[in-house]
């Protein structure tokens, strides 16, 4: 078998993967009978001594069936390992929901606690604020009404 050279022509180059490669390749060579063609006649008939010389084995671009079965079916089995794996994944996933929901409702027992103690607070402070202010006016009032008697003693006096 002769490697051709691929490098030696620009032809050869760009007809690599037709020389080499896994198809069917035919040349035409167009020769010329005048003298003054002699020498381009002559490159061209040695062009094609070299190139068919070249020889090729052709295979089918096509996988075998027996190969091609058992990679479907290596891919059956691995879709049907992760089917298998999915109910175990649901009931875990199942479970952290189920955790998350009694946390939530924790917590949300906590938050109903702190604003029912916060309301209670409020309403404890207003009731306290408005003692404080009646206590407040009711003392304005004495310390006027005893003013009042001290300018009235004092004037009799």
């Amino acid at each position: 078998k002769i490697q051709p050279p691929y490098r030696e022509s620009l032809l050869t180059y760009i007809l690599m993967n037709s020389f080499g490669g896994n198809s069917k390749t035919i040349m035409i060579a167009t020769v010329s009978p005048s003298i003054l063609n002699y020498e381009e006649t002559l490159n061209t008939l040695r062009y094609a001594s070299r190139a068919r010389k070249v020889a090729n084995t052709t295979r089918a671009n096509v996988q075998s069936d027996v190969r091609t079965i058992r990679e479907i079916e290596v891919q059956i089995g691995s879709l049907e390992a992760q089917l298998q794996g999915l109910p175990g994944e649901l009931e875990q996933k199942d479970n952290q929901i189920a955790s998350l929901q009694e946390q939530l409702q924790f917590h949300q027992l906590l938050v109903d606690e702190l604003q029912k103690k916060t309301d209670d607070q409020r309403r404890q402070w207003e009731i306290t604020e408005k003692e404080k202010e009646e206590q407040l006016a009711r003392e304005t009032e004495e310390r006027e009404r005893l003013l009042k008697k001290y300018e009235q003693l004092s004037t009799n006096y």
